[in-house]
């Protein structure tokens, strides 16, 4: 009975090392799938000066994951423009992804929800790329760090699951 117990409790230890790793891929995942639709607005808005709303129907539709469900809820939220400012709405539609992003990341986005619709189609771009700098860099490092972490995560969850296990039996 002892040895199913101990087994249990490794396997509980190593199930919660997997999850934490599962939740780093979906904050990496995340970090990708807005950069990309950051680099599509910084392009719609130079090339073709296009419109918000434009923007956010080609995003909602082409855009994957997060960023897709941030422009969606976006989209949903623009009739209610005169009632609120872009800015309310912009950080409403941020919330869907809040616990994938760090409170750096999601000051950077929300200070671009300022600048969207609001300024010259200049200052709008330049501050998209001040966005996608911030993103970019945070992506890079942390896709640099992630197979490291992995192995700690998993090996440390491990072991403790183990040293529970041995002190318990």
């Amino acid at each position: 009975m002892r040895f199913i117990g101990a087994s249990l409790l490794i396997a509980a230890s190593i199930l919660s090392g997997a999850c934490a790793v599962r939740m780093k891929k979906r904050r990496l995942c995340t970090l990708r799938e807005l950069c990309e639709a950051l680099e599509i607005m910084q392009g719609e808005l130079s090339l073709h000066n296009s419109s918000l709303p434009e923007m956010f129907r080609l995003l909602s539709i082409h855009g994957t994951g997060k960023a897709g469900e941030i422009f969606s809820l976006l989209l949903e939220q623009l009739p209610l423009l005169g009632e609120c400012s872009f800015s309310y709405i912009w950080d409403k539609a941020l919330y869907c992804c809040r616990d994938e992003l760090n409170p750096s990341e999601r000051e950077t986005l929300k200070s671009l929800g300022f600048y969207l619709g609001r300024y010259d189609t200049e200052t709008q771009i330049r501050q998209l790329r001040a966005c996608l700098t911030v993103l970019q860099t945070n992506l890079a490092e942390e896709e640099k760090s992630f197979p490291t972490e992995r192995k700690l995560l998993l090996g440390l969850s491990a072991s403790a699951g183990a040293m529970i296990a041995i002190l318990l039996v």
